[in-house]
């Protein structure tokens, strides 16, 4: 690409571009102190652990359960499903700064009640050791962990987490976007799939430039690691875990209708879907 060529793309796609979150230290409390973007941010935390499990089919029991819950926001869930007669609840949060927020609520909230206990992620699930859990449930756990392009780790955690099941308990997940979808690339522009359109090289020209001291180059870098539903798909056929249902394009919204129908369209499927939620259940070792 010419230099020429290069900045009309650079300038088109920066008119594409909103401005990132504010950056700005905000004190929550003596100690507690994160940037505004993420104080925004988890105040949506209750709502989007209601909404994952709304999405949980029926069937998936919590109730008297012990339940592990993981993902970017995993405090905000295992709250949730305390509230729902959870027996025991570990909650294992991948957003650190999100966590604090969530445990700074609950110290002056009923929460503080709850049988649910908050760690943080360390990079693996090793740290539990040999517990085991009647329900699993995944939110957004995959896509922004493990980035490199030869990172293992969707499939190493799917292994992971069927460890930590008890035999015959349940793993729910919850995918949200997938790589290919409309803003799969999670960035700063409005265009749907600007991500694939555009080369990651201008795309992070601009990301550094309104980000101050920021050195991403790529997406790897930022944490997203390009999971397909394909690729999806394919670890949860290679575990050992037999799936009780499988759905894509689940939540409802003005456009869920038009790309559930362009999704069944194979050779659009990456491209038109938004989110992906499934069962899958340990077998039992006495099994015929």
């Amino acid at each position: 690409m010419g230099p020429r060529v290069r900045k009309a793309v650079a300038r088109a796609y920066r008119l594409t571009t909103r401005p990132p979150g504010l950056e700005e230290m905000v004190e929550v409390q003596p100690g507690l102190t994160v940037p505004r973007f993420v104080l925004e941010w988890s105040k949506h935390g209750p709502e989007e652990a209601r909404a994952f499990l709304g999405c949980v089919p029926g069937f998936v029991e919590l109730d008297g359960k012990s339940v592990l819950a993981l993902g970017r926001g995993g405090a905000d869930l295992g709250i949730e499903v305390a509230r729902r007669r959870a027996r025991r609840v570990v909650a294992v949060d991948m957003a650190a700064r999100r966590m604090k927020l969530t445990e700074a609520r609950i110290e002056e909230e009923e929460e503080a009640r709850l049988p649910v206990e908050i760690r943080p992620f360390a990079g693996s699930l090793a740290e539990l050791g040999d517990e085991r859990f009647d329900v699993v449930l995944a939110a957004d756990a995959f896509r922004r962990y493990g980035a490199e392009r030869s990172s293992r780790h969707l499939e190493e955690l799917v292994g992971e987490m069927s460890a930590h099941l008890e035999e015959g308990g349940l793993l729910a997940v919850g995918f949200s976007p997938p790589w290919k979808s409309p803003f799969g690339g999670s960035g700063d522009s409005r265009v749907p799939w600007a991500h694939l359109v555009f080369p990651e090289s201008v795309i992070f020209e601009e990301f550094r430039r309104v980000r101050s001291g920021n050195r991403a180059q790529t997406f790897d870098d930022i944490g997203i690691n390009r999971i397909t539903v394909a690729r999806f798909r394919r670890a949860m056929n290679e575990s050992s875990l037999k799936c009780l249902c499988f759905e894509t394009n689940v939540r409802q919204s003005r456009a869920a209708p038009a790309m559930r129908a362009l999704s069944r369209l194979k050779p659009l499927e990456e491209y038109f879907t938004l989110n992906a939620y499934g069962v899958w259940r340990q077998p039992r070792s006495d099994a015929a």
